[in-house]
């Protein structure tokens, strides 16, 4: 497989950038998430795929309440990438300071950003680093009108000390996600051993 060649293509992507909410017993947490897609063309049954890491602490509210918010953001929400993207809400209160209600759903609902959609868990499959939610949009509104930021211009207004640590954080992640992809792999297909070669461990584990 021509590992350059995919990562080659991805590269050229330019996903929108979401902020994920969830909450469940007392607990709440968000994170920023760019595998967000619409899954129905139906304009009175919206649908949204997510895909979560299992990691996240995010995913364990998600996994607990069945519910979660999408929030679409745009340049002027910087703060909360930084915010929501560069911490663990098992250490630290994300919402702290943060203007926020919450929705019918139960689920946060964070002031400022373009937009929301309030979301019910419909089906979940599980690829091993990750679970893929379909949803259902319970509900939704737009807030403010501004271009959605970009992946590429969040890169372009990232300070150099952000940069690395997104990279530092993204080059981790990686170790993380190779092992839980191959035991995926390995429990699928049915106990044969599918190795790689140099696969380094997590540093965090």
């Amino acid at each position: 497989m021509d590992a350059t060649a995919a990562a080659t293509l991805f590269a050229w992507m330019d996903r929108e950038i979401w902020l994920v909410t969830a909450q469940t017993a007392g607990k709440r947490g968000g994170l920023i998430a760019t595998s967000i897609n619409q899954a129905s063309i139906v304009p009175d049954l919206p649908r949204v795929s997510v895909v979560i890491a299992k990691q996240h602490h995010t995913w364990d509210l998600i996994e607990a309440s069945g519910v979660f918010a999408l929030h679409l953001l745009a340049a002027n929400n910087l703060d909360l990438v930084w915010r929501f993207g560069l911490e663990s809400g098992r250490t630290v209160d994300k919402f702290d300071g943060v203007e926020a209600k919450t929705s019918a759903m139960g689920n946060p609902l964070v002031a400022g950003t373009i937009g929301w959609l309030d979301c019910r868990v419909e089906a979940r499959l599980d690829i091993g680093d990750r679970t893929v939610y379909v949803a259902d949009v319970v509900e939704g509104e737009v807030t403010h009108f501004a271009p959605p930021l970009m992946t590429t211009r969040l890169m372009e207004l990232a300070s150099p000390s952000q940069l690395t640590r997104l990279q530092r954080d993204r080059h981790l992640d990686g170790y993380r996600d190779t092992d839980a992809i191959l035991a995926w792999r390995t429990s699928q297909s049915g106990g044969m051993k599918i190795h790689q070669e140099g696969t380094p461990c997590d540093p965090r584990e």
